[in-house]
């Protein structure tokens, strides 16, 4: 009987020791990714220092994230992407600059007064505005509205008592020292006769199309500005004259729409 005991003891022994070890399965697939130490700095769990040197001290186990390879279908895909066009250069353009020589009665010293026009190149709405003609309603683009041209104010009482500088484009003349009036005024005014289709008994145009750049379609814009700006009270003929604004005029006369200011002259 013990002898029979002893070998069922031997055979179970045996088997345990024969049955294979199931190494526990990784929680980590090939498309994860993997914390490791690559820091040669900071030793790894089990590993001890060279002798005679201090173990540094840092930020323990700083793990360095490793991001998984890109496959070969989304490597071809980046290869494969268009690089974005660089934006064309935007033409230049030379305009002359105007010097207008101080008059005769003008105190020794007094340097030339200068007109500097710069073209004017509004960048394009990405949604502009739809076209305005007679009659119609809509918000006018600023952009298609140069600057006066004249700052208010210049030289203020130095040839007649409330007078300033205005300047035609090709002489100083005076005007009244309230004109050039508020940009914003001017505006609201303008778009108010653009939707009525006159503005003090006078037919007005503008096209609010900021593709069309023409000269012929410019002029006509000069000419609703004009309007405006010389019966800006809403009184036929009490307004600013033309010669507050010598950028409506040039645009009247070449059809250019540039913005251009006039610097009166001082000593030299």
């Amino acid at each position: 009987m013990q002898l029979l005991k002893g070998l069922a003891v031997l055979g179970v022994t045996a088997l345990v020791t024969a049955a294979p070890l199931h190494p526990r399965t990784s929680n980590v697939t090939s498309s994860e990714p993997v914390f490791v130490n690559l820091d040669p700095k900071i030793p790894s769990a089990g590993t001890s220092p060279a002798p005679g040197t201090t173990p540094q001290q840092g930020p323990a186990n700083e793990p360095h994230f490793l991001k998984p390879s890109p496959s070969p279908q989304q490597a071809s895909q980046q290869a494969s992407a268009p690089e974005p066009a660089a934006a064309a250069p935007k033409p230049s353009a030379t305009l002359p600059v105007i010097l207008i020589p101080p008059p005769a009665d003008a105190p020794p010293g007094t340097g030339p007064s200068i007109f500097t026009p710069t073209p004017d190149r509004p960048s394009p709405s990405p949604s502009p505005p739809p076209p305005l003609s007679n009659g119609g309603r809509g918000d006018l683009n600023p952009d298609l509205v140069p600057s006066f041209g004249v700052i208010p104010n210049t030289n203020r009482d130095a040839q007649q008592p409330g007078s300033c500088d205005g300047f035609t484009g090709a002489e100083i003349v005076l005007i009244p020292c309230s004109c050039p009036p508020d940009r914003d005024l001017f505006l609201s005014r303008l778009r108010d006769a653009i939707a009525a289709g006159s503005f003090v008994d006078e037919p007005v145009s503008f096209s609010n199309d900021a593709a069309d750049d023409s000269p012929a379609t410019n002029r006509v814009r000069a000419d609703a500005m004009l309007v405006v700006l010389q019966s800006i009270s809403g009184v036929r003929g009490v307004g600013c004259p033309a010669a507050s604004a010598p950028n409506f005029l040039e645009m009247q006369r070449s059809g250019v729409r540039i913005n251009g200011t006039f610097i009166a002259g001082g000593p030299a």
